[in-house]
């Protein structure tokens, strides 16, 4: 079954500026606990997990004690709870989402000013009743019912629930105005939700039925699917994949997803997949649940990331024109097998938030990858010492910069000097660790071992280094979700999206030119116009990603080490013509 995913499904800024908050918290805390003021985000899986890193949900003060850090939910709170919280001798971390910190403001600058305080929105709402605390004569209106209820006011000041439907909110704030005349109305809704649900009527006309995907307390998610109900498409509303009856969509072709504000990737992903495979008579190979985890262990055990840097290494080879050392290709493979696996085992618990499948796996795995990883390290170092002083000199400065680049304390103390980025907190480099290693082993080592001629080099760095890094981009883009979340440092992070776009088509470019022009100046062969093919293939991708926005991590994980894997066949190819 063909399945859309809508391109703003997941978490918005706020959701994620509240979990980032909550880890660099749970980073720093010593001995106290910590607390989030209510359930940190309306979706009870990602709660769970918070509490697997003794992160607790409370709203009773007498759960806190001098020490602990107590983190103000997105929704905010009043000022009440504020002060009650701080009288507790606690550290407070305010993790209010800027927008609604924003309609509070507001709410105390018209109480201030002696206005009446309208707010449209869900009674009971943590972030309705959060506003509600800064006014002194506020209310809470959800319908014309509760309008037509309101005291008689003079100067009145309309405000609104951030996720609110904004063709409810214009419709109710007119009829305010109409019953009090002296009524000014501020649009407090998020552009995010107006955004997400806009999107949800457009997705409508293009498929057969509609999936929400959201925790059932949130109030964002629950007006995506009252709107994708009254859009007349059968619309289901679930939490998790699990809660999919495939008998429900028995009779459709086309299926469109969205989820709330609070939904993790993780989730939506899975739910599209348990939607692909349903109804299907024959299902592919690759789809089958047995197919699934052999691909997920072979890519969690890092092996074809590490195959697609010995088919890169192929690729330098060629571009050098000399033959092929097996021991080099072994070097490459065991270097970047064992990087992959100490970076994502200092990782793995902060990741664990935005994928919990590979919490799972690292608990299930934690001995055979350490063996893995001491035993690649061995490999490494006794293959480059049976080669010779120099690759083994090499290789032993290669494992020690990747295993600093690897540490959260190292990068940070090194990237902090950086001015362009020394406003962020930054845990691990991931970039600079990915790109030094894919860099070192299948490009440098074989430049310093083979010394060929300035020109050659010069074109093989250039070509080399434009894949290495147009590679580490689209991984990035692929994460960018999950690493804003994490205070990664990559990239799209530093420099932007809309730069990182240009970038990359940069890069790209200079790709193609460097052959283009080595082939004209009578620098490489005609054969090499098949290297052309490379730049092909990754523009193609990011063209596709751009275009659809969201995707499924493994597919695009194979996807983009695909490319590697695909250079390495045409160096080869190159090498066997005459």
């Amino acid at each position: 079954m063909e399945v859309i995913i809508a391109k703003t499904a997941g978490y918005c800024m706020g959701v994620k500026r509240a979990i980032e908050i909550v880890i660099q918290a749970s980073d720093e805390v010593g001995r106290g606990k910590i607390f989030t003021w209510g359930p940190l985000i309306h979706n009870p899986q990602t709660v769970e997990l918070l509490e697997e890193k003794n992160i607790f949900s409370t709203t009773d003060t007498s759960d806190l004690e001098e020490g602990d850090v107590t983190v103000i939910r997105s929704h905010g709170v009043t000022p009440d709870v504020k002060r009650a919280i701080s009288d507790k001798k606690v550290k407070v971390v305010d993790a209010t989402c800027p927008k609604v910190s924003r309609i509070q403001t507001l709410a105390k600058k018209y109480t201030d000013k002696g206005y009446s305080v309208v707010i449209i929105g869900d009674k009971g709402h943590a972030e309705v009743e959060a506003i509600l605390g800064y006014t002194d004569n506020g209310f809470i209106v959800a319908n014309q019912r509760d309008i037509d209820a309101l005291p008689e006011l003079g100067k009145t000041c309309v405000l609104s629930q951030s996720t609110f439907n904004r063709e409810k909110f214009e419709y109710l704030a007119l009829s305010i105005k109409e019953r009090f005349p002296e009524t000014v109305i501020i649009d407090t809704l998020c552009d995010s939700t107006s955004i997400r649900q806009k999107e949800v009527i457009e997705l409508a006309n293009q498929v057969d039925a509609l999936v929400i995907v959201g925790g059932k307390n949130s109030a964002n998610t629950k007006r995506l699917y009252e709107i994708a109900s009254e859009t007349g498409k059968p619309s289901f509303w679930v939490e998790t994949a699990e809660e999919l009856d495939p008998g429900d969509f028995e009779f459709f072709e086309k299926v469109g997803v969205t989820a709330g504000a609070s939904t993790p990737h993780w989730i939506i992903l899975k739910v599209v997949e348990k939607i692909e495979i349903m109804n299907e008579e024959h299902i592919a190979f690759f789809k089958k649940p047995i197919s699934k985890f052999l691909g997920y262990f072979i890519l969690q055990f890092n092996l074809y990331k590490a195959g697609g840097v010995v088919f890169l290494t192929l690729l330098t080879f060629a571009l050098l024109n000399k033959p092929v050392r097996l021991s080099m290709l072994a070097v490459s493979f065991f270097y970047i097998l064992a990087m992959y696996i100490l970076y994502n085992m200092v990782d793995w618990q902060s990741t664990a938030l935005i994928d919990p499948y590979r919490l799972h796996f690292y608990r299930d795995f934690k001995t055979p990858l350490m063996i893995t990883l001491v035993v690649s390290v061995l490999l490494n170092i006794f293959i480059s010492r049976m080669v010779g002083v120099w690759l083994f000199f090499l290789m032993t400065v290669a494992l020690i910069i990747g295993i600093l680049l690897t540490s959260p304390r190292f990068s940070r103390a090194f990237f902090m000097k950086l001015r362009f980025i020394a406003s962020k907190k930054i845990t691990t480099s991931k970039d600079a660790a990915t790109a030094f290693g894919m860099i070192f082993v299948s490009l440098l080592i074989p430049i310093i071992w083979f010394e060929p001629p300035f020109l050659q080099s010069l074109i093989t760095i250039l070509f080399v280094v434009s894949l290495v890094m147009v590679r580490v981009i689209l991984f990035s883009l692929k994460d960018i979700k999950s690493d804003m979340v994490l205070k990664r440092t990559t990239i799209p992070i530093i420099i932007g999206f809309e730069k990182t776009k240009i970038l990359l088509s940069i890069l790209l470019s200079l790709s193609a030119l460097v052959i283009i022009v080595s082939i004209a100046l009578k620098l490489l062969p005609i054969k090499y116009l098949l290297l052309l093919l490379i730049t092909i293939y990754y523009t193609y991708y990011s063209i596709v990603y751009f275009i659809k926005g969201i995707q499924k991590s493994a597919y695009a994980e194979i996807s983009i080490d695909g490319g590697l894997y695909f250079s390495g066949f045409i160096g080869l190819l190159i090498t066997l013509l005459p």
